[in-house]
C-alpha cells in the first residue's frame, strides 16, 4: 500500500532518533549502535543522519567509550520542523503529486489535494515538539 505523504528514510530516521534520545533526555548520550539496532535500520545511515542533526545544533554528539548522542536542548524545545529541516533542507509545499515543474500541462489535476496534504504536514511538523512524539 502507498502512502499520500512520502518520507524519505532519513527524515523518518531523524524523528524516530530524536524520539529516542529525547525520551533518554537527561539520562546520558544513546549510541548510534543502539538508535540504529532499536529502529532495525543500518548504522552507517543513521550515523549519517546523526552527524546532519549534530551539525544543525539539535544533537550533541560525544565520542568515546562513553559517547553517544543525545539532544541539545530539552525536547520541548525541539520542534519537528527543525528536525526533518535538519535532514532534508528547507521543506516545500508542493503544488503537484509528480513534484514536476517541467510538465506540459498548465495546472496539475490534484493541485488542491497536493497543496493541502503538504500544508497539514508543514504544520503539524511546526506545532509539535520532540517530547509529543513517544517511542515504545
Amino acid at each position: 500500500m502507498s502512502n499520500m505523504l512520502k518520507l524519505s528514510d532519513a527524515a523518518a530516521m531523524g524523528f524516530h532518533a530524536m524520539a529516542i534520545m529525547g525520551t533518554n533526555y537527561k539520562k546520558g548520550p544513546v549510541t548510534t549502535k543502539e538508535i540504529s539496532e532499536m529502529l532495525d535500520v543500518s548504522e552507517a545511515h543513521m550515523s549519517k543522519v546523526i552527524q546532519r542533526l549534530a551539525k544543525s545544533g539539535l544533537v550533541i554528539s560525544t565520542r568515546g567509550p562513553k559517547g553517544g548522542s543525545e539532544l541539545a536542548k530539552p525536547p520541548a524545545k525541539i520542534r519537528l520542523i527543525d528536525v526533518y529541516e535538519a535532514v532534508e533542507g528547507p521543506f516545500r509545499i508542493s503544488d503537484c503529486l509528480l513534484h514536476k515543474k517541467t510538465m506540459k500541462c498548465k495546472e496539475c489535476a490534484f493541485q488542491g489535494l497536493a497543496h493541502e496534504v503538504n500544508k497539514l504536514a508543514m504544520d503539524y511538523l511546526n506545532q509539535t515538539t520532540v517530547d509529543k512524539v513517544k517511542i515504545g
